[in-house]
């Protein structure tokens, strides 16, 4: 019941409430940690997300895939790259467990959104398995983010292969790319 108050809470953007119900609970699980983390994270508060996250092992709550999403998208939304970077490689070296395709694609929308294009395009190619269209989409958003029209253009082709009628904003993106490049054509 407490880690549903805690995600409610925090999915209507009331984390003081989130907290409140969090700090109450007589025993937290992952999902109670996960919500609190995720919660600070959509709403912009980065530290707080990743103090949680830290915290974790001193309360010997073990960290799943769900909860080093939340840390590393708390890092996405707010520019975090290196900290990013250092979660996302503790999860095999620490926790083994194994990144799953939504962590990739997450790491590259942290990195692209930094502005660190290239270094988003090598990790997406970089992966053990070639990208889905999350790791795309994500690629397309930071192109379109930084005016990259070239490495947009590849993004999306790629995108379109995957999912073409599943991201409609793909297009969008692509085109409002090009035509800042004056690519009118």
């Amino acid at each position: 019941m407490g880690s549903a108050l805690v995600d409610m809470y925090s999915k209507c953007g009331r984390i003081v409430d989130a907290r409140r119900a969090f700090d109450h609970m007589p025993k937290k699980n992952v999902f109670s940690w996960t919500s609190m983390i995720d919660g600070y994270g959509k709403i912009g508060m980065p530290n707080e997300a990743l103090q949680l996250f830290h915290s974790l092992q001193q309360f010997r709550v073990e960290a799943d895939y769900v909860t080093f999403l939340g840390a590393l998208s708390a890092c996405a939304h707010t520019g975090l790259f290196a900290k990013g970077r250092e979660i996302f490689e503790s999860m095999e070296r620490d926790y083994s467990l194994k990144p799953g395709m939504e962590h990739y694609a997450c790491v590259v929308d942290l990195l692209g959104s930094a502005g660190n294009l290239q270094l988003a395009w090598e990790f997406g190619m970089g992966m053990p398995e070639k990208p889905n269209s999350d790791v795309w989409a994500a690629l397309l958003s930071s192109c379109n983010l930084h005016g990259n029209a070239e490495m947009a253009s590849i993004a999306a082709s790629e995108l379109f292969k995957l999912n073409a009628e599943g991201r409609p904003v793909a297009y969008v993106a692509l085109s409002n790319t090009l035509a800042a490049a004056g690519k009118w054509g």
